[in-house]
């Protein structure tokens, strides 16, 4: 079971701490220890980026460190280093569909829908479909131009 790591909070501009180390190759446990302090502050960090619907903002400054860092029988140098000290949130949103208090599409509302008793006539829906003739019927079909007076007929096959 992985062990949870704890932060090792600055004492005012100075950190000074003994640190669990792990050697992955052997597998063996060690110590370390850090001595480091924030000696310089440099610009001020302020920058956001938008996309459409979507924001992220940063706001810090960076810092510069000097120290050292001891692990089993190596010391690291920090002079070198630098770093950041940055808040950041991140605005995500929805922008579709009406917003509270807002404009309603005419048809969200109930006068603006469609009725559902609203239906195209019978006639209307059998417009240009082939006539099936009925079992008893003769196979006369109507052709295509004659729908008032006598229709011309043509033989349906079969």
């Amino acid at each position: 079971m992985a062990r949870r790591l704890r932060p090792v909070p600055f004492r005012g501009d100075r950190l000074d701490a003994a640190l669990a180390a792990y050697d992955y190759d052997s597998g063996e446990a060690g110590a370390a220890s850090i001595q480091m302090a924030i000696v310089g502050r440099g610009d001020p960090i302020d920058e956001t980026l938008r996309v459409r619907d979507y924001r992220e903002a940063y706001r810090g400054q960076a810092l510069d460190f000097e120290g050292s860092l001891a692990i089993g029988g190596m010391r690291f140098d920090l002079g070198g280093c630098v770093g950041f000290d940055v808040r950041g949130k991140v605005i995500a949103t929805s922008p579709n569909g009406p917003r509270p208090g807002g404009h309603v599409p005419p048809n969200d509302k109930p006068r603006g829908g469609a009725s559902p008793r609203r239906r195209r006539s019978r006639r209307a829906l059998d417009e240009g479909a082939p006539h099936r003739p009925q079992s008893g019927q003769s196979g006369a079909v109507p052709t295509s131009g004659s729908r008032s007076g006598m229709p011309s007929t043509a033989t349906a096959p079969g």
